[in-house]
């Protein structure tokens, strides 16, 4: 019989008619060690409420629009210590509720748990990583050791965002003492933003080195959007300088535009 993890929510984050939704559902239903699992959305529709009777979920619909002020909706309806945003197009593979659990049991005072993941592309898994994400990877080392340390997170997110957003789990006990919002004003360097106000509080950012996500890459998603009309360009540099004068994030913008290329 499968254990349950109690203090564990997966809140899906539906959008229109993704064709990727009844795949991420299935990966947060069908886990090692299972948690409650609710599907929130600002677009209802027919093909999002069949889904939500095939597998018999909880379901609620949001009022707000924005990417940022749907997360925030979303997170609210959660009664449980901790959730994962599960963005509808991404896969979680069967063991990540076990390996987080482990995480939660050791850590007396987490703000997030961040696991690796691995890119998802026309039906199969990208092979060999892309440099980019190898990169990413790299960056996140140093918090398996120093995982309390504010001047090292400071640090790593000085150079970029090697976090992937939905293979996230939030610590809502304390984010909410802390009043943690999204930043509602951003279309996609919002999570970005949000690692770097997480990074001011006492607590740590848990690292988990195993590939536990699949995120899946492709021309609908909203990444790829706003790459196209240039946004993520926009944001990102905005973020860069919050660390740095205005020329050195120039500079380094020339050289993070390339991770871009990824979704193309």
């Amino acid at each position: 019989m499968k254990t349950f993890n109690k203090d564990l929510t997966f809140v899906i984050c539906a959008y229109r008619k993704s064709p990727y939704l009844e795949e991420c559902i299935r990966s947060c239903i069908h886990q090692n060690v299972q948690a409650k699992v609710i599907l929130y959305t600002s677009t209802p529709n027919k093909y999002i409420e069949n889904l939500v009777n095939k597998y018999n979920l909880s379901y609620y619909i949001g009022r707000t629009k924005g990417i940022g002020a749907n997360w925030n909706e979303a997170l609210g309806l959660v009664k449980t210590k901790y959730a994962v945003l599960a963005h509808h197009d991404d896969i979680y593979l069967p063991n990540y509720v076990e390996e987080l659990q482990k995480f939660m049991n050791r850590e007396s005072n987490p703000i997030i748990f961040i696991s690796d993941y691995e890119e998802f592309k026309d039906g199969k898994v990208v092979n060999p990583r892309t440099v980019n994400l190898k990169i990413k990877t790299r960056m996140l080392w140093p918090l398996q050791r120093f995982s309390r340390s504010k001047w090292l997170r400071k640090r790593i997110f000085s150079f970029g965002s090697p976090i992937c957003c939905p293979a996230v789990c939030y610590n809502l006990e304390k984010l909410n003492v802390w009043g943690f919002k999204f930043n509602e004003e951003m279309k996609v360097s919002l999570d970005w933003e949000a690692w770097y106000r997480m990074a001011e509080m006492d607590g740590s950012f848990c690292f988990i080195n195993k590939a536990l996500v699949w995120h899946c890459i492709h021309q609908e998603s909203a990444t790829t959007e706003t790459i196209a009309d240039n946004t993520r360009t926009r944001e990102d540099l905005l973020m860069f300088e919050k660390y740095w004068p205005k020329f050195i994030a120039r500079f380094l913008m020339r050289f993070y535009v390339k991770s871009q290329e990824t979704n193309q």
